[in-house]
């Protein structure tokens, strides 16, 4: 268990050297800055970008179609990759990545009327 977990460690390694050198040349989002943080994948970057838009793990459940369980599985696993500890530090962080924006004082003034 420990070997598998050690070859795919060096594999990640070396396919972030091998992009860093321009050997790998792809043009996925991520790769322009859209990218959630340090090794991301693409689900929990939707999962970032809805938990900071205000879903809860039930509404963003039903829009992907799996469970709450796995909702709660994603947000742990990203708050411990990004070293948050509250929802408030994940939509800071979304805000701070460009993920989701800052609503302007007209708009937070508009939704309360």
């Amino acid at each position: 268990m420990k070997e598998r977990a050690v070859d795919r460690e060096r594999a990640v390694v070396a396919h972030d050297q091998a992009s860093e050198e321009g050997f790998l040349k792809t043009s996925s989002w991520h790769q322009h800055g859209k990218r959630a943080g340090p090794r991301t994948t693409p689900r929990e970057f939707e999962i970032i970008r809805l938990l900071a838009e205000g879903k809860t793990n039930k509404e963003i459940a039903a829009h992907l179609g799996i469970t709450v369980r796995t909702v709660e599985t994603h947000r742990a696993k990203i708050m411990l990759k990004l070293g948050l500890h509250s929802l408030a530090e994940i939509i800071h962080y979304a805000m701070r990545q460009g993920i989701i924006s800052a609503p302007s004082v007209a708009e937070q003034f508009a939704n309360q009327k």
